[in-house]
């Protein structure tokens, strides 16, 4: 029995050094879930750090360069002041039929298409009342005329040239729709009073004698006009329009009673508000 308590003995004690080796090599970082078994010396633990001293990040405020596009709150110029506006377009001027000083010869004349020019200061009372004072010149060629049955044509042989100027003189006011965008859509009207000129020439056929007829009128006139503006730049604004400028009762010198002119106009200008 002593015998074998001996051998035991001896065993443990042969096998007692590699395993307090085997402890000492072992090591566990307490960093890290990976465990070495080489002789890597202690890690030294980071510290915490307070509550006073963590810096918490800001987030960054970028400034965006890209404009932004246009909006209702978006500077058209000013909507309320003087304004100025000139226009320039193309006239139709419907015939001219009446009769001579002693209603013996009916007489009626034919124009060709012609131009119109105008200028119109103005104040805008609110942004959407404007009242302004237009002046206008109108041109029209002379295409035929016709005495009773018979016409004779601009240039020929028996006609020369003709042609019709008014300049009209007139007290406009405007209705403009308040929208908040670039487009404003308008109507107006205006009475006042024209420079009429008429010129013609022609030759006697018996006499052979060239004459000339010219007349300086006054006469009253109205108007009405509608249209819309397109806003290009603050304060100025791209004006297409339509205007009708009506004689009720034209008077011409030496001539008898002739009926209503009526003088049609597509007209494109540039209206500056300040």
């Amino acid at each position: 029995m002593y015998k074998y308590i001996k051998y035991i003995a001896v065993i443990i004690t042969l096998l007692a050094p590699p395993v307090v080796l085997a402890e000492q090599s072992v090591t566990t970082s307490t960093n890290s879930s990976v465990v070495t078994t080489g002789s890597t010396p202690p890690s030294t633990p980071t510290p915490m750090t307070s509550g006073s001293s963590v810096v918490t990040p800001q987030p960054s405020k970028t400034v965006s360069t890209t404009p932004s596009p246009m909006s209702d709150t978006d500077d058209y110029g000013p909507m309320e002041g003087f304004v100025l506006r000139s226009a320039v377009g193309v006239s139709y001027q419907q015939p001219l039929s009446g009769r001579n000083g002693n209603g013996s010869s009916y007489t009626k004349s034919v124009w060709q298409p012609g131009i119109r020019f105008d200028l119109e200061p103005g104040y805008n009372v609110t942004e959407w009342f404007r009242a302004g004072l237009e002046t206008s010149f109108i041109y029209n060629q002379l295409h035929s005329v016709s005495f009773n049955n018979e016409k004779y044509y601009n240039n020929s042989a028996d006609q020369g040239n003709g042609g019709f100027y008014q300049i009209p003189i007139l007290a406009n006011v405007t209705f403009s729709y308040p929208s908040d965008g670039p487009i404003r859509g308008y109507v107006g009207g205006g009475v006042g009073a024209a420079w009429d000129i008429l010129q013609s020439s022609n030759t006697e056929p018996e006499e052979n004698i060239p004459q000339t007829y010219t007349s300086y009128h006054w006469n009253f006139v109205w108007q009405v006009t509608a249209g819309f503006t397109y806003n290009v730049a603050p304060g100025l604004d791209l004006d297409i329009a339509y205007k009708l400028l009506s004689t009720p009762n034209p008077n011409f010198q030496d001539e008898g009673h002739y009926q209503a002119s009526f003088n049609h106009t597509a007209e494109i200008g540039l209206a500056y508000r300040f």
